[in-house]
């Protein structure tokens, strides 16, 4: 099967991981700003009173820890996309970046006057939310934020950057835009040498991004960080295209052998929002997985049911569910501590954030995407 010719069926079902990787990002974050979970949930509730069955509500909300390994997906499933456009359209170089600014930056603009409103809705309903930094992590940011709102922080937020660790309107979720914008720019200028990009972008990586400490690896400026660690799993992406491409048609896994080697990487993929010490080691076996699943989706037939259909919906909206699911949790965050008169949320309430912040993805879909 040439890649060249996929059908509707079949691209729906790639996008669909990116459905899956945006609502794992979404509960990352849902599970962060509502507190459920991890130390201090432990802290509150020890250990030594604890049922046998109370580990596993614990256990989904630890594996739910690892957001930004999806965030490497997102860069694999982007690298693989763009080989599959640019050897199907052949783009002019103007062609491209035409069509990657109305597809990327006209939502992400919008995003902003999100954001921006949601900010200070958030102030209007709970004062106390952009006024004090007592409670916890992403209050702390809320009102760092707040009180860095100004032209210059406008500015560099237009071209996906901070200002001294803020954004305009708080949606942190930008930092991952900067490196997919980067990737555009130069993917015209190498795409055709997808391996020799992978061999170089690889050697890089493996030399570097087990021993760079994250102070000094953020000191560097964006060029430097995209080659030493993101421009990877890009490169994967535009290899994985290039080799299902090429490849002699009998050359298929066996699909008990993907499928188990699948379950591995993902497995080792959420051992990383667990392990502290190996979440580096974590963001590769997502990227493994994810190939893995790009590989089982194209190489077999995926009989469709109600969970394939809603992760097809949900990679239909995946853009604007990540643009938007930040500002929204600001909001309902206010509401939620102005009427319960509570900071802090152990009862695993995140999860009911969920419906909403899919409904209001889909409200910025149809009128923005």
């Amino acid at each position: 099967m040439s890649l060249r010719n996929l059908n509707a069926d079949k691209l729906t079902l790639l996008h669909s991981l990116r459905g899956f990787a945006a609502v794992f990002v979404a509960i990352c974050h849902a599970k962060w700003i509502f507190w459920s979970g991890g130390t201090e949930y432990v802290k509150l509730y020890p250990r030594a009173t604890w049922e046998i069955w109370d580990y596993i509500p614990f256990a989904i909300d630890m594996v739910f820890s690892n957001g930004t390994s999806m965030v490497m997906v997102f860069y694999v499933l982007s690298g693989f996309f763009i080989a599959y456009s640019y050897h199907k359209n052949d783009w002019s170089l103007g062609e491209f970046y035409f069509n990657r600014a109305l597809r990327i930056y006209i939502p992400y603009l919008a995003s902003i006057g999100i954001s921006i409103g949601a900010m200070y809705l958030a102030k209007e309903i709970y004062p106390a939310f952009a006024n004090n930094s007592e409670t916890k992590d992403f209050n702390g940011y809320m009102v760092g934020s707040y009180k860095e709102q100004s032209l210059i922080v406008l500015k560099r937020t237009l071209l996906f950057m901070r200002s001294n660790g803020w954004y305009y309107g708080s949606n942190f979720v930008v930092w991952s835009l900067l490196y997919e914008m980067f990737f555009y720019i130069i993917v015209p200028f190498i795409h055709k040498g997808s391996k020799t990009f992978l061999m170089l972008s690889g050697m890089i990586f493996f030399i570097t991004t087990f021993d760079l400490k994250e102070d000094l690896f953020n000191s560097f400026n964006i060029v430097h960080r995209f080659f030493l660690k993101y421009a990877f799993y890009f490169a994967i992406g535009l290899y994985l295209y290039d080799w299902m491409e090429n490849r002699p048609l009998n050359k298929k896994f066996k699909f008990s052998y993907i499928l188990i080697f699948s379950a591995f990487c993902f497995g080792l993929t959420l051992l990383g929002g667990v392990v502290k010490d190996f979440y580096n080691i974590s963001l590769w076996f997502g990227a493994l997985w994810g190939c893995t699943i790009i590989i089982i989706f194209l190489d077999y037939d995926i009989k469709s049911n109600f969970i394939i259909r809603f992760f097809k919906y949900l990679g239909k909206i995946s853009y604007s569910l990540y643009l938007v699911h930040i500002p929204t949790y600001f909001v309902l965050s206010a509401l939620l501590w102005k009427y319960t008169g509570k900071n802090f949320f152990y009862s695993r309430i995140y999860w009911l954030t969920l419906p909403i912040v899919i409904l209001v993805s889909t409200i910025f879909y149809y009128l923005v995407v």
